[in-house]
């Protein structure tokens, strides 16, 4: 039977060639943080991932960049060595990750805040300082929440009802900027 799984023991009588396929089981794996060229303590994540599950990254809170310097992303130790990744970012588990913290130049710097976009929002805002002209994906919809709505996009004026940018989209960047998130509210019925 093809669809049989079991453990291979030195027992058993081997009469004719067999397949054996190797199996591996982990204590999950760990992400990391480092404080790069800064000073000051990297965030920590004491969670326990299994491979492919997403975590959104952490803010550097605590991370002093060197001087004249600003954080800039993330760095993984595995995978593209030219991705940044920012905080809230998801980002797939493939094995222990190290993230680094990473510093650009102000000068050649942007910054852009992800506002809720409405009165009475409870999640904060979200920061990133990216190198300009340089593409980075937009925050997605797993990051900031609203009652009774589903977050649509972000728009470069706030309470707009259409999206300038789709969530996740790919945008190239050049100065600093807030971009609201737009909202689709839920409809209900009432009836009488």
């Amino acid at each position: 039977d093809t669809n049989l799984f079991r453990a291979f023991s030195t027992s058993y009588k081997v009469r004719a060639n067999i397949d054996l396929y190797a199996t591996w089981k982990t204590n999950g794996f760990k992400v990391t943080y480092s404080e790069g060229d800064g000073t000051g303590t990297p965030p920590t994540d004491t969670d326990v991932y299994d491979i492919g599950r997403t975590v959104a990254l952490k803010q550097p809170t605590q991370i002093v960049p060197p001087s004249s310097l600003v954080f800039i992303g993330w760095q993984p130790n595995v995978g593209d060595p030219d991705q940044l990744y920012y905080p809230r970012n998801l980002y797939s588990i493939q094995g222990d990750t190290l993230f680094t913290a990473m510093f650009g130049l102000r000068d050649n710097t942007y910054e852009v805040v992800f506002d809720p976009g409405f009165d009475g929002a409870t999640d904060p805002t979200v920061t990133w300082n990216g190198t300009k002209n340089k593409s980075v994906y937009l925050l997605g919809d797993d990051v900031l929440s609203r009652p009774n709505a589903t977050q649509i996009g972000w728009s470069t004026v706030k309470g707009a009802k259409t999206a300038t940018y789709g969530l996740g989209d790919l945008v190239k960047i050049d100065k600093d900027q807030t971009l609201y998130a737009v909202w689709a509210l839920k409809a209900f019925n009432v009836h009488f």
